[in-house]
């Protein structure tokens, strides 16, 4: 009978239903968040008669807290956010030995607010123009979300600026985009949450007039009463190219990223 009765909820629950994610957040609410990145690639050097094969490794991590102190009309007015942890790490020829850089937000804990109408960024004295655009009051998930409500098994698609604010990399990128399909509606941890499957593709140039792109597959978890990302997970490969005067270079290697994230 519990089979049954079980059996006739689900046939009874719209397969349909649509879902709205927006951007939700609630006073008070803290979410802490730690997110890794690696990347692995094996290069191959022509240097005329010459061809060098090199491994090249890049790693970063990053911990912190963000707290959402006022809240107006659904949208934060005031918010902390506290960084632990934020650095990157590389490993290449000729030590072949972890080499960390700290990057500008590590230790800092900052306050953003409006006044008069400008945004206000208590300690983040010291930081760059560049530094300062992803110290906002708006979330980068928001841009991810669909412009109207969505079914299961529908689609979206999300480019430019608002993917490289999602990746945290601007300079670098020139072309960026998700392609995202709601999965699957579920709860998880006692929260009504949707499953997005994705695809990233992105483009642009590295260091010493490099080519790059990458292609991965990312599944994320957002929380649909708040619109907070709780998870992303992906994994794909990058291709690097460069055609200099004096030197030839390619090369190929799996990309992985993940982010959890905890609300309290």
């Amino acid at each position: 009978m519990k089979l049954l009765a079980l059996a006739l909820v689900l046939f009874l629950v719209p397969q349909d239903e649509k879902i709205t994610l927006k951007f939700n957040p609630r006073k008070g609410d803290k979410l802490t968040g730690t997110s890794k990145m690696e990347v692995q690639l094996k290069i191959s050097l022509d240097m005329g008669e010459q061809t060098q094969e090199i491994d090249f490794e890049q790693r970063g991590g990053s911990k912190k807290t963000i707290e959402f102190s006022e809240v107006e009309n659904g949208k934060v007015t005031r918010m902390v956010i506290d960084t632990a942890e934020d650095y990157k790490e590389k490993k290449q020829p000729p030590t072949m030995e972890w080499d960390r850089t700290d990057n500008p937000m590590n230790g800092r804990k900052v306050t953003i607010f409006m006044k008069d109408g400008q945004i206000v960024r208590e300690g983040a004295d010291g930081l760059k123009e560049k530094d300062l655009k992803n110290l906002v009051l708006s979330q980068k998930e928001e841009k991810l979300f669909p412009d109207k409500p969505v079914a299961v098994g529908d689609s979206w698609e999300v480019k430019g600026d608002a993917v490289r604010e999602f990746i945290n990399v601007q300079d670098e990128i020139k072309e960026a985009s998700l392609k995202m399909k709601l999965k699957e509606v579920k709860e998880i941890d006692k929260r009504r949450c949707a499953v997005m499957t994705s695809v990233l593709e992105m483009s642009g140039k590295a260091e010493n007039e490099v080519s790059f792109s990458g292609k991965m597959e990312v599944e994320m978890v957002v929380w649909i009463e708040r619109g907070y990302l709780l998870s992303a997970k992906g994994k794909g490969k990058v291709t690097l190219k460069g055609d200099g005067e004096q030197m030839k270079m390619s090369g190929e290697g799996p990309m992985t990223i993940e982010t959890t994230v905890k609300v309290e």
